[in-house]
């Protein structure tokens, strides 16, 4: 006969610690941020948060200009304030005023010569322009953003047959079968969460909600449409550069590549004549498992819940978990020739620092 368990009808049973033997594949981004702590408890089902971006002192150019150009297009012109100072390459400009993302500019400033530039060209504040004695100048930070999100339920019901109950199943090491229905719907549990974790829409229906996911938060972060291109190392390398020059420190071990499965197979054959791997008589091949970039080396983590196109660089110490209710089996008994019960959590995403996250969207699959 198969071991039965003991349960009580309408208990609640925290069930979180069983976290350490589900498929780690059914929710990475969840699993992880449980794993390095990012987790707190909340009571309400609704929380927000003001996200700050500090002004930054670099952007770069949108195309070239030549020496007798006196209109400078930028990728963000927010960097800037008339009477400062940049520099691009060797030549030292000063700003006379702005119009959205253009700055208008005096060539060849302190003794540097104009000369021509290419599109992508960093440019640097290198002086504020600042008499001694000046009144207060702008405050370097951005006006705070504020977010809110919502909690959403993620539940999967239990019911297993009476004959079901009585069949003694192979490999079960005693456990009967409602014990194992209940570890596959902590797993499908897990994946629907971490698929609204990830793609979730904000919204409110009555009795129902459900939470942003990370995508709708990335929108405001650094984007790169692939317009339908094949991956390329560097794309990945423009998306780090991107959240680099917004002030994410790429050597922060929050950092992390969420990529398809698809596009893990792409970096694979990309990087295939690169992969260090220690030879094993028993293993054919190597994988990519992390990326090199000039701003730090960063791991690269399998979600099956990203679009086929799609791939996210984030940080995990951006991102925290809130738990209006922890993962849960509640036992419901039986009814008629069937035992019901089901596991439930409630939970939301915080994400801060949004703007020193991005991702690469529209790949080719």
């Amino acid at each position: 006969m198969p071991t039965t368990t003991e349960r009580i009808v309408g208990l609640k049973e925290e069930i979180s610690q069983e976290l350490n033997y589900v498929n780690p594949n059914s929710a990475p981004l969840i699993l992880n941020l449980i794993k390095l702590g990012r987790v707190k408890k909340i009571t309400s089902t609704k929380v927000g948060w003001v996200d700050y971006e500090a002004k930054s002192t670099r952007t770069s150019i949108t195309s070239q200009i030549n020496t007798a150009v006196t209109t400078v297009p930028v990728e963000n012109a927010e960097v800037f304030s008339d009477g400062v100072l940049i520099r691009i390459g060797d030549e030292v400009m000063k700003v006379s005023s702005i119009s959205g993302k253009n700055l208008t500019v005096v060539r060849g400033q302190h003794s540097t010569t104009a000369a021509t530039h290419e599109s992508g060209a960093e440019v640097i504040i290198i002086n504020d322009g600042i008499s001694e004695g000046a009144d207060f100048s702008e405050s370097g930070y951005k006006p705070g953003i504020n977010y809110n999100n919502n909690t959403q339920i993620v539940r999967e019901d239990i019911a297993v047959s009476g004959t079901a109950q009585a069949i003694t199943l192979p490999s079960s090491s005693g456990i009967d079968t409602y014990e194992l229905e209940k570890t596959k719907a902590i797993d499908l549990v897990l994946s629907k969460g971490e698929r609204a974790a990830v793609s979730g829409v904000l919204y409110e229906d009555g009795n129902k909600r459900g939470m942003a996911g990370l995508k709708e938060f990335m929108k405001k972060g650094q984007n790169i449409d692939a317009a339908a291109g094949d991956l390329t190392y560097e794309m990945l390398i423009e998306l780090a550069r991107m959240v680099n020059a917004a002030g994410g420190n790429l050597t922060d071990t929050g950092y992390a590549y969420y990529v398809s499965g698809v596009q893990a197979v792409k970096i694979t054959k990309l990087f295939k004549d690169y992969i260090k791997a220690t030879p094993q008589d028993s293993v054919l091949g190597a994988v990519a498992s992390m990326i090199a970039t000039p701003f730090g080396i960063i791991p690269i983590i399998i979600s099956n819940n990203l679009d086929a196109g799609e791939i996210m660089l984030i940080n995990h110490n951006h991102i925290e978990l809130g738990m209006l209710r922890e993962l849960e089996h509640v036992y419901m008994g039986t009814q008629g020739d069937s035992t019901k019960g089901l596991v439930l959590t409630e939970f939301t995403i915080e994400v801060r620092g949004i703007h020193q996250q991005g991702r690469i969207s529209n790949l080719k699959v």
